[in-house]
């Protein structure tokens, strides 16, 4: 958990000076029951000054943010079942909500994601898997049940567990071992790598739930079915060849693919070349936009300008100059500076993929992946470039992969 917050220091500095000073936190005895004070536990100890307190529908938590040490309330809200809980805390525009599940009534909390939102918009989301305890309880995930006749064994819970079940579709011969495996709740997927088939005929393009890519980031909540899938290496090839004639000399095209990808949308138009001001007609990327900026220079808002099989496409003239760039940050809007791109300037090109809706929140923009620094020599086919990421991806190549 303190991974967790100190990544959302910036975003809460503010609301940790609003709220009042650290209380004092006393030991407990170990009781059966909800309410009560609950330690970070990292698998040998407790750590008394991180914690949890519940008491009724009210929370709190004192732990360190950074270099400053903080105390905040909020409200918890069980399920009917009393399994699973949000567990919310808000100051102003300001609103943390974190997810938890399970173990509650035997003295154990498992938190699963964790989500910050400035004015109703998500600014960050984490999953992961953290437990805090009452003093004297253990989650079973990190220590093993005691044996018959430990008078104990009731206040150890069980966690509950998945399994997910991979198969292998489209590429001859291909098999996968193992065929299953058993996740606890709330863990991120591992994925066997498939074998057995012809790499030469068929590039393997990871693993779908349904029509839906998955990431390593994806928590494990139900059992399911996990089908890797592939293209033909021919029909990779043969895109990859195309992009020297793709498109025109002195623009930089940036092709960005979201998990969420949808076929059905491939061949779609966006606005007018070469502004794009107008968001491309998609459920997956119309709320996604570009931010490009020259190292000295103000940035600018690109919206798609196509879908293709490697996601929406970007384009930017780098021969351009345009003069609806900057952004006014009181009236959300445009401030209409003049914006140049292109190696007359510089080299380097930097860029944010941003959630366009979030520009409007008055806060921090949602984007995936934070700033992207690139040298546009390392991108050229010819005298273009081309550019190609998956959606959380650090990395970015200058060719599709087959995402």
């Amino acid at each position: 958990m303190k991974r967790i917050w100190a990544k959302t220091l910036t975003v809460l500095c503010a609301l940790a000076l609003c709220l009042s000073g650290l209380a004092a936190c006393s030991s407990e005895t170990p009781t059966v029951g909800r309410d009560g004070t609950y330690y970070l536990y990292d698998g040998d100890e407790y750590d008394k000054n991180e914690y949890f307190v519940l008491n009724g529908d009210e929370c709190k938590f004192v732990g360190v943010l950074g270099d400053m040490e903080l105390n905040v309330k909020g409200s918890v809200a069980f399920d009917a079942d009393a399994v699973t809980a949000e567990l919310g805390i808000k100051k102003g525009d300001v609103e943390i909500k974190i997810m938890l599940c399970g173990d509650c009534e035997t003295g154990v909390l498992h938190f699963t994601d964790f989500s910050v939102y400035t004015n109703g918009v998500k600014m960050l989301s984490e999953s992961d898997s953290v437990y805090y305890c009452k003093d004297g309880f253990k989650p079973s995930a990190i220590l093993p049940p005691p044996s018959d006749g430990d008078e104990d064994g009731d206040d150890i819970p069980e966690v509950r567990k998945y399994t997910v079940t991979f198969v292998c579709d489209g590429a001859p011969g291909a098999t996968v071992n193992p065929a299953e495996k058993v996740y606890r709740e709330g863990d991120t997927l591992e994925y066997p790598r498939p074998v057995g088939y012809d790499s030469e005929v068929y590039a393997f393009c990871g693993w779908y739930k349904g029509d839906e890519l998955l990431d390593y980031y994806t928590p494990v909540t139900s059992d399911f079915t996990a089908t890797a899938k592939w293209r033909l290496v021919a029909d990779i090839g043969e895109y990859n060849r195309g992009l020297y004639d793709y498109g025109d000399d002195g623009h930089l095209y940036v092709h960005y693919y979201r998990f969420g990808h949808d076929a059905a949308e491939e061949g779609v138009e966006g606005g007018v070349a070469p502004t794009y001001n107008e968001k491309i007609a998609s459920d997956v990327y119309g709320d996604w936009g570009l931010w490009v900026w020259s190292d000295g220079e103000e940035g600018r808002l690109f919206n798609a300008m196509r879908i293709d099989e490697s996601g929406a496409v970007f384009d930017i003239n780098l021969n351009a100059e345009y003069d609806d760039g900057g952004w006014d940050s009181e009236n959300r809007k445009p401030s209409n500076k003049i914006v140049r791109y292109g190696s007359e300037y510089t080299d380097v090109i930097n860029f944010q993929f941003v959630q366009i809706s979030s520009m409007q929140s008055g806060g921090f923009w949602a984007n995936d992946g934070g700033n992207f620094h690139i040298r546009l020599s390392e991108y050229a086919y010819g005298e273009k470039y081309h550019l190609f990421r998956a959606e959380k991806m650090k990395v970015m190549t200058n060719y599709w992969t087959a995402l």
